[in-house]
């Protein structure tokens, strides 16, 4: 598996990309508190790399609350979160010099997230790196999101190549088993708060930040 070729590389988004992992946790803290449901930080933590509709049915079965729909509530925290973004959102340590690097080596690049169009079109406005990317694909689109592989292998199909001709660029442990799942290579690259996190070694590299990357790791 190590000595295969890479012919296409699709990067996850949030965490990744850019700084919004923080703000994620922010604004469900925010929204669910308005209905009675006090997460922590680190309990938000648990959900990343879940689509956001996936988190708010799951924090619903834990604690049910009146008033506004799991919808309704799914919308208030997209609508914080692109606000941060817009205010605040900044590409990542070494974001730019990779997807240029992996664009020089002429391979193809798709951008595949959990998160719904609506918020990826604000981080690629934002980071203005819309151009890199051959394929954008939301996981909204499928019937079920990450840890399961359907949004990798919808992105690899969209870019013509085999699963198997992928590298996946992710930070969240759900992405990770996805990029497994789907038969990929997998890039994690693995937020200070997770690096003692042992389940990240299942990826075949682990980098602090893309700062490290080179194109050997793909090669």
């Amino acid at each position: 598996m190590k000595n295969r070729k890479t012919n296409a590389c699709i990067f996850d988004m949030d965490g990744l990309l850019i700084n919004s992992e923080p703000f994620w946790r922010y604004a469900e803290m925010q929204v669910f508190a308005e209905v009675g449901v006090d997460l922590t930080y680190e309990l938000c933590g648990t959900t990343a790399g879940m689509r956001i509709n996936e988190v708010v049915d799951y924090w619903f079965r834990q604690f049910p609350w009146n008033g506004p729909s799991p919808a309704q509530i799914t919308a208030k925290i997209t609508d914080v979160l692109t606000d941060m973004i817009r205010k605040d959102g900044e590409a990542l340590p070494g974001v730019i010099n990779t997807l240029k690097a992996v664009r020089n080596e002429a391979l193809p690049m798709a951008l595949a997230s959990s998160s719904m169009y609506s918020v990826i079109d604000v981080v690629l406005d934002k980071l203005e790196i819309r151009d890199f990317f051959d394929v954008v694909y939301s996981g909204e689109e499928e019937s079920i999101g990450k840890p399961h592989p359907g949004t990798f292998l919808t992105a690899a199909s969209k870019l013509g190549v085999r699963p198997d001709e992928c590298c996946v660029f992710e930070d969240s442990f759900h992405g990770v088993i996805a990029g497994l799942a789907a038969n990929m290579k997998v890039v994690a690259v693995i937020e200070e708060v997770n690096r003692g996190d042992c389940r990240f070694h299942c990826a075949h590299h682990q980098l602090e930040a893309l700062t490290e990357f080179h194109m050997g790791l793909i090669n």
